[in-house]
């Protein structure tokens, strides 16, 4: 059997957003992509969205792609090419072993309290309960929001019970970064189900885990 012919569209992308936990062993990157479809095809227009990239480094090793998820959207003010980048502050080291078993049996603590926020009252419920001051919220066919006021508004009118059920995840050694994801699913009244993948990445703060981004996209 054949396999897809390979595109003749160009994908470019660059990082507007960088955060790395402190044992160096985890980290994410996010950022604006266009999709330019070569100059002879009977449509031209440039697609526009963002990427969310979460990278693994095992000790000794080199960095790599361990989940890669984005979301298209309207053309942005500032997109590839704008040489915009935002180093988040990289943690002190902390002493110790490895951390990640105590630091993932936590944040699960916090993810299923954000899973049963949303199954009451929607994401609107749940995502600013648990968010970040720098929160990233990333939504197919919406401009990203950025900090916890823009989240809240964008996300004022998700009131759809939604059922996220978790499927896998894993924490830094360092114990302060964790991704999970899974699956979203929302049953509106006379409408068949609406099905989307997710991924949450946290951050640990002084008491308890933030969510720092949250990417939703639609399964086809």
């Amino acid at each position: 059997m054949a396999g897809p012919k390979p595109s003749a569209a160009t994908l470019i992308w660059e990082p507007a957003f960088a955060a790395v936990s402190a044992a160096g062993d985890m980290g994410y990157t996010t950022g604006p992509w266009e999709l330019r479809p070569p100059a002879s095809a009977a449509d031209a227009t440039t697609l526009h969205g963002h990427f969310i990239s979460v990278w693994t480094r095992p000790p000794g090793g080199s960095w790599k792609v361990a989940l890669d998820i984005g979301c298209g959207h309207a053309k942005p003010a500032r997109g590839v090419g704008s040489g915009d980048l935002i180093r988040h502050p990289i943690p002190a080291p902390v002493p110790g072993g490895d951390r990640s078993v105590d630091a993932f049996r936590s944040v699960l603590a916090a993810e299923e309290d954000l899973l049963r926020r949303a199954r009451e009252g929607g994401l609107r419920a749940a995502i600013p309960a648990h968010a970040s001051p720098d929160v990233r919220v990333n939504r197919e066919g919406l401009l990203p929001s950025v900090g916890a006021a823009q989240a809240r508004s964008a996300l004022a009118a998700d009131t759809v019970a939604t059922t996220l059920t978790f499927l896998n995840g894993r924490a830094s050694r360092s114990g302060d970064m964790a991704v999970t994801h899974g699956v979203a699913e929302r049953r509106r009244r006379g409408a068949a189900p609406d099905a989307s993948v997710f991924v949450h990445i946290w951050r640990a703060a002084k008491d308890r885990w933030e969510l720092a981004l949250t990417v939703e996209n639609p399964a086809r």
